[in-house]
């Protein structure tokens, strides 16, 4: 689980809540970046592929170390967090079963030369959004792409038909469920700020999408 700008592991876990609906099915691990930020992001302090080397060897680490299913490893993130994780489901398909990216600032590399593999992955954005708006914009002097074009190179990823079935979730909120997916594409749009999300219950959603994913 990857924080926000600012946000250092010991607060991202108590806002995440991952350990309280997960920690009796799953390892939680919550990272520090360098100066609380993570790679992609103009305010960086890590060049390009150094995150992702640095969860790698975090990943391998961990599996020697404990009883870790390869094939059931998972990321998610906020805000920053969210873009990171997004940059791991573009470049690190081999790592993980599924991504999930709540609030993502996205910035490239989310979407500059991504591996051709499909990835399981769940978004979840507020359509209110004033910080990292749903339909992109400029912030830290760099632009930040929207929302549907980040879902759109997941979709074509996962060699998706581009249909979906939208049913409703809590707190006015919208979840699309995409067909024909080589692995699963969902969107919940969320009629919120710039937020882990109350309505509907973040960590519950994430979890549930999350741990039904397995790498093959």
């Amino acid at each position: 689980m990857f924080g926000g700008l600012g946000v250092n592991a010991a607060a991202t876990k108590s806002q995440s809540r991952l350990n309280a609906i997960a920690g009796k099915n799953a390892i939680i691990v919550h990272p520090q970046g360098i100066d609380n930020a993570w790679e992609g992001a103009p305010y960086s302090k890590t060049r390009r592929g150094e995150d992702v080397a640095f969860v790698r060897e975090m990943v391998r680490s961990l599996s020697k170390r404990y009883n870790v299913d390869t094939h059931r490893v998972y990321a998610a993130g906020m805000s920053n967090g969210g873009g990171f994780t997004s940059v791991l489901g573009c470049h690190a398909q081999d790592t993980f079963a599924a991504v999930a990216m709540v609030s993502g600032a996205f910035y490239n590399p989310v979407e500059v030369n991504c591996a051709d593999a499909p990835m399981s992955t769940l978004i979840m954005h507020g359509v209110n959004d004033k910080m990292m708006t749903y339909e992109g914009g400029d912030r830290h002097e760099a632009g930040y792409l929207p929302v549907r074009t980040v879902l759109g190179g997941y979709l074509k990823r996962n060699r998706c038909d581009m249909t979906f079935q939208a049913t409703p979730e809590a707190g006015g909120s919208e979840r699309l469920n995409f067909n024909g997916c080589q692995k699963d594409v969902q969107l919940v749009k969320v009629p919120q700020d710039h937020t882990w999300f109350w309505q509907p219950d973040t960590p519950k959603v994430v979890w549930d999408f999350l741990s039904s994913k397995t790498r093959v």
